[in-house]
């Protein structure tokens, strides 16, 4: 099967556009909820079928990362994770709640901090994409995980044509840059969806 983001470049900008909307909505509502200066930014995106994920170092380590995850059903169907390595899941979450805790700390409170934090901003970029789509997404209450991208990805039900939008991701929290990663693993067929509607021509993707 052609990958669609090689054979129409702009496919991957609208969907970094699409991401980037989702996260500088969310931001503006953490800025307000937590009275604190919040800026979210996506550098770049990339899209990677799991059969190319041995090529991907950075994905394939086990190195475990605060890791908030959830479910999405609809037309759009698959699994969305925003992973932070723990000691900036620690730092973000003192930087929000004006706080000291240890990185070796993450107690009931941090935990539900950065699931907050998460859930909004993983809310955001789906509802950002189901505009698009002009679909209504379920959503799965999120969980929090400590664990390796990769565990993520096999726990999803691994399958060599499912494809994956990584989105590398930038909290500024008053003077400070948190990088984390927001990971997407699409059911077959999702990414072509996504596609299609964008080339409709919707205003600002063609």
């Amino acid at each position: 099967m052609t990958n669609p983001m090689r054979a129409e470049p702009y496919i991957l900008d609208a969907i970094q556009e699409l991401i980037n909307i989702g996260v500088g909505n969310s931001a503006a509502m953490l800025a307000q909820l937590t009275h604190t200066p919040i800026k979210l930014f996506v550098p770049d995106v990339r899209i990677l079928k799991l059969s190319e994920l041995t090529r991907e170092p950075d994905l394939m380590t086990k190195q475990p990362m605060a890791t908030v995850y959830l479910e999405f059903s609809g037309e759009f169907s698959g699994r969305t994770a925003l992973m932070i390595p723990q000691e900036n899941a620690t730092d973000l979450v003192n930087l929000i709640l004006q706080d000291s805790y240890e990185a070796e700390g993450l107690d009931a409170v941090m935990v539900d901090t950065l699931k907050e934090v998460a859930n909004i901003i993983v809310n955001g970029v789906m509802g950002s994409i189901s505009n698009l789509l002009s679909e209504h997404l379920t959503y799965s209450i999120p969980t929090y995980h400590l664990t390796a991208i990769l565990t993520i990805i096999e726990q999803s039900g691994w399958d060599d044509e499912k494809e994956i939008i990584l989105a590398n991701t930038m909290f500024q929290v008053h003077d400070s840059n948190i990088i984390g990663k927001i990971i997407m693993i699409l059911d077959i067929g999702a990414l072509e969806i996504l596609v299609d509607k964008i080339k409709e021509g919707k205003p600002g993707f063609t």
